[in-house]
């Protein structure tokens, strides 16, 4: 590594540091003055809290990913975050235990770091309750939280995201897998209707309680249909009812910023689908509408089939394995919205002709598949008669 500087990563798996290590990452660090982009400690022991404080406090990555690693590391890691300027991304992951106030309130007064991701580790409500302390004082640069997976209750996950409900800065948010209830749902509902930066917010697989009460859930995609910031949101992997199907058809017709939504794996069966298709020709924004793993039949297939004529934006229907007798006919008219076809609604300059055609035929699509774009488009007024 000291005789290479293209060298940009290091990466430790299954090291126990020692005095020797230690002295050799000193020389690395502070005499050469080498800088990584990224540094990943994975299950390392030993001298593993002096080699996080060396790093820290001499700017030497940009990425830090630890996992696995016991208390004195996420004493030295949360102590150094309180003067460290260069980190952006912090990941600590795989089973590591986070229970104190010791191990995170550091991020009360670091304003560098950009992404946490705490995925796979165990938050207890103490850990939780400092987070969330961190959040509503506004931590200026953070911009990505994740923390899936990571055994939270309901109240837990209600406390994250009410202290995240007016947060400045904060773009993406991952709370997957995680438990909730009803006091969880209605701040998803508060985040959603009221938060006016997030781009990005993942609740997939949550685990519900018995005693949810159904309306809760209404509230919050209720709240969608006014959401003007929102980009994507992934819920797969929950059982949605066809009055919820009912109801997220109903905000993508309103909504025009939301671009992606993923309900796969979300139990949709036919009725769902027939839904989703009807109200196709009035979504408004969405461009990726992952459908897979739900029940998709031939007759929804040909259902949405119908509602795609006349749906000019949507591109994706996401990863369907099925082979249905309509499925070409679908990857057709997502590939003519992917080229454009929405900007021959109407006349358009010749001058823009050059650029719609380029972007078709640079298409990432299978075999095939361009070209047919690029002579339906060339086949011009006769595509849009429908």
């Amino acid at each position: 590594v000291r005789e290479k500087d293209s060298i940009s990563q290091l990466f430790f798996f299954h090291i126990e540091f020692t005095d020797r290590i230690l002295e050799d990452c000193r020389k690395l660090f502070v005499r050469d003055g080498r800088r990584f982009s990224s540094i990943k400690l994975l299950s390392c022991t030993g001298k593993t809290p002096d080699i996080v404080t060396l790093m820290m406090d001499h700017s030497s990555t940009q990425a830090l990913t630890v996992s696995n690693c016991e208390l004195p590391t996420l004493h030295a890691i949360n102590e150094a975050l309180r003067t460290n300027q260069s980190l952006k991304v912090l990941r600590i992951s795989a089973s590591t235990m986070i229970e104190g106030t010791d191990c995170l309130d550091g991020l009360v007064v670091n304003n560098t770091l950009q992404e946490l991701d705490l995925c796979g580790s165990h938050l207890s409500q103490c850990a939780i309750d400092c987070l969330s302390k961190t959040l509503q004082q506004q931590n200026k640069g953070l911009r990505t939280l994740k923390l899936d997976g990571c055994d939270l209750e309901d109240h837990a996950m209600a406390s994250v995201l009410k202290s995240v409900v007016n947060h400045a800065t904060l773009t993406t948010l991952d709370l997957s897998n995680n438990a909730a209830s009803s006091e969880a749902l209605e701040m998803v509902a508060s985040l959603i209707a009221q938060n006016q930066q997030l781009l990005n917010l993942s609740i997939n697989c949550l685990r519900f309680s018995d005693d949810l009460d159904p309306s809760i859930m209404f509230q919050a995609i209720a709240a969608l249909q006014n959401n003007t910031t929102l980009e994507s949101l992934d819920i797969s992997g929950n059982r949605l009812t066809n009055d919820a199907v009912l109801g997220l058809c109903k905000c993508l017709s309103r909504n025009e910023t939301l671009r992606c939504l993923d309900i796969s794996d979300a139990g949709v069966d036919e009725d769902g689908i027939e839904l989703v298709a009807r109200y196709l020709p009035r979504f408004m924004g969405i461009k990726e509408l992952n459908l897979s793993e739900n029940d998709l039949t031939e007759q929804g297939a040909r259902s949405l089939l119908d509602g795609l004529q006349n749906n000019r934006l949507l591109q994706s229907l996401g990863p369907i394995e099925e082979d249905f007798k309509c499925s070409c006919h679908i990857e057709h008219y997502l590939d003519l919205n992917l080229a454009g076809r929405r900007a021959f609604q109407n006349d358009i300059s010749l001058a823009v002709w050059p650029h719609l055609l380029a972007r078709t035929a640079m298409a990432d699509l299978s075999c095939g598949r361009n070209e047919n774009a690029l002579f339906s488009l060339l086949r011009g007024p006769a595509l849009f008669e429908r």
